[in-house]
């Protein structure tokens, strides 16, 4: 399809029926193509998004351990916190 199509035409009006149908594949063959190529873009460039959503989850997940941590070993610092609890 690097050449422009010409469709031939027919004697009594119109165009060749075996011309337009191999065009029609062709338009066809390359819509498809291009269909699967955007497919593969869109997939790439998810790619990144969803790293970076999974990265900041563990950063989250990660920082709330700590602060749990924190308030762990405040709460068993802390002098009201029978000795029975201190482990």
């Amino acid at each position: 399809m690097d050449q422009p199509t010409v469709l031939r035409t027919a004697k009594v009006g119109g165009f060749v029926k075996e011309d337009v149908l191999t065009y029609v594949d062709e338009l066809n063959s390359k819509i498809y193509g291009l269909g699967e190529e955007l497919k593969e873009v869109r997939e790439k460039a998810s790619a990144p998004a969803q790293d970076s959503a999974q990265i900041q989850k563990l950063e989250t997940s990660e920082l709330r351990m700590q602060v749990c941590e924190r308030h762990r070993k405040s709460w068993i610092r802390h002098p009201r916190v029978p000795a029975t609890m201190h482990r």
